[in-house]
Parts: C-alpha cells; structure tokens; sequence
C-alpha cells in the first residue's frame, strides 16, 4: 500500500501531469481503487466480514422483526404460515390481497427463526412453525445491544 507521501508524488496527480483537470477526479478514484483493492475481491470482503459482530446479518429486517413479535406473543407457541401471514403482512391481508410471493416470503424469513414440525389440516394445509428460543433472542433487541456495547469496548482496549 502506498503511503500518503508517494501518492501525492504520483505524476497522475501533479498539476500539469497526465491527467487533464476534467479527467482529475476520475483517476483520483482509479487510484484510490487500486490503493484500497476493488469491492468484491476476497480482501474487501474479508474486510467488511471482519467489521461485522457475530449474528449480524444484513438482511435482518421488517420480516423477521414482525416473526419474533408473533413467536413472542404466542409464548413460543408453533404457529402456521396461514396465522404469521396477517402479522407481517398486515395491510395486505386487510384488504384481502395476499399473493403468493408474500407466503414464500414468510416462509423463507420463518427458517431463520424457527423450524417446520408439520403440517395444519386446514385448507391449504399450511407449515407449522415452532420457535427456535435461542435464535430468536439471538436475534433480539437486547441481544444486539449488548453485542453491539462489548463491540464498542472491544474497539476502545484496542
């Protein structure tokens, strides 16, 4: 990696180098690409997966948050897709417009928070889910905050 004083010595960014003044910023951010490493190589990733606390997943939104709710007000009780489909789409199926897409929806977001035991006799014959305790508090405010605080500490000892 080069360092500060021999990027500034790079005839690319001298005035009256090779680069025109319109041309400047394009090569300052190729250069900056090519000092950093270019999103996606396995360094970049390696860097962002290292920024990460444990259990964080990207893709932790408004599906799961409303699963968690449901599982939570059940008190762990198993519950079908066809009774998780109205708390996260709540909207939708008050007006009666449920498609299919939101049922897969739910049913890919309910396998990170619980576990399929059957299946319902009623029409349709829905999944029937049963909490995974551990993962949903994982999963959970408090247990995000609390690693999100020893993250913090960890970055201030060091």
């Amino acid at each position: 990696m080069m360092s500060v004083s021999e990027r500034a010595a790079h005839p690319s960014l001298e005035p009256g180098g090779l680069v025109h003044k319109e041309q400047s910023l394009h090569a300052f951010i190729a250069i900056e690409r090519t000092l950093m490493g270019k999103p996606g190589t396995p360094a970049a990733l390696e860097k962002a997966r290292s920024r990460r606390t444990p259990f964080t997943e990207i893709r932790d939104g408004r599906l799961l948050r409303q699963l968690r709710f449901a599982f939570t007000v059940s008190r762990g009780k198993p519950q079908s897709t066809a009774e998780l489909l109205p708390i996260c789409y709540a909207i939708e199926s008050t007006f009666g417009q449920i498609k299919p897409w939101h049922r897969i929806n739910v049913r890919r977001a309910a396998k990170r928070v619980a576990r399929p035991i059957g299946r319902a006799t009623t029409r349709g014959s829905p999944i029937i889910w049963e909490p995974i305790p551990e993962l949903l508090e994982a999963r959970g405010f408090v247990a995000r905050a609390q690693r999100r605080r020893e993250q913090q500490r960890k970055q201030g000892q060091v």
